[in-house]
């Protein structure tokens, strides 16, 4: 399943942008949790974070605002703002109801 990250990595692949891609299973996930610098990484204790020249970003939906900023995918004008980013809360939300649904039937002994 794509998660969080996915609109990034579009993001970048589709403006020719290098970047290393850097997936963590659960269990690492797990590890990293506990090691005493993990808020320095990841500042609301989640992922996706962008690091770049040392700087860690966090919050999957600014950091794609950001970068669409940076290479010319997020308008000035203040309408079409509004439609980037009603298109980008309407991805939200569709993975909301993806991860609710899931979330049901692996934890739902009913629907397993």
């Amino acid at each position: 399943m794509y998660g969080r990250a996915e609109p990034i990595r579009m993001l970048l692949n589709h403006a020719g942008i290098e970047f290393e891609d850097v997936r963590v299973d659960y269990n690492d996930w797990q590890e990293m949790k506990k090691q005493s610098d993990f808020r320095d990484f990841f500042e609301f204790g989640q992922m996706p974070v962008l690091e770049r020249n040392g700087k860690f970003y966090a919050q999957s939906y600014a950091i794609l605002r950001m970068l669409g900023k940076e290479f010319g995918y997020y308008p000035n004008d203040p309408e079409d703002m509004w439609f980037v980013d009603s298109t980008i809360m309407a991805e939200h939300d569709l993975l909301e109801a993806f991860w609710d649904v899931t979330y049901v039937f692996k934890t739902d002994p009913e629907h397993r």
